[in-house]
């Protein structure tokens, strides 16, 4: 039989364990964080809880943000804005107003909806890799780090990665 003091003790270290846990997702919450669908992920590994939040890992690179800039100009800008904020047709694809309507959402939803849809005038026009690069630059002007790998033109891949974008780092819309 387990004796009081034993049973406060565990409920204590618990407790510390759950705070611990809860200030490092508020940590990562500072900013834009994209996070995977661990749905898949075995049951054991999410028990295991990391001494400490790891650094946020980046999906797509700086050169591929550039060539994303570079398509946007010539290809999105006139309907969303130059800053992706001034959006004289389309809807911001940056700051408060873009995360209120993708929070939540996977970047392969994104993706795809470019794919299918962009440019209005021509939607599916561009090649795949474009639409990726695209996307890349929507996330680095929504402070999303980037990374060692491009993000790839795959949607499927990319229904793993959710938009979790905080409105202390989204730009402001004018």
């Amino acid at each position: 039989m387990a004796s009081e003091t034993g049973q406060g003790e565990a409920l204590g270290g618990i407790a510390i364990g759950m705070i611990v846990i809860w200030l490092g997702v508020a940590a990562a919450g500072i900013g834009v964080a994209l996070t995977y669908d661990h749905a898949e992920a075995p049951v054991a590994a999410a028990a295991a809880a990391p001494a400490a939040p790891a650094a946020p890992q980046g999906f797509y690179t700086e050169a591929q943000a550039t060539r994303g800039a570079e398509a946007y100009a010539t290809s999105c800008a006139m309907c969303h804005g130059p800053n992706l904020t001034e959006a004289p047709v389309g809807p911001a694809l940056a700051g408060v107003d873009f995360a209120a309507n993708w929070n939540d959402r996977t970047v392969g939803e994104f993706y795809a909806y470019a794919r299918e849809f962009m440019p209005p005038q021509a939607p599916g026009s561009l090649p795949d890799e474009t639409y990726a690069d695209i996307t890349a630059h929507v996330l680095a002007v929504n402070g999303e780090p980037a990374g060692d790998t491009e993000l790839p033109a795959d949607e499927e891949a990319l229904e793993a990665i959710v938009f979790d974008i905080a409105e202390a780092a989204a730009p402001a819309n004018p």
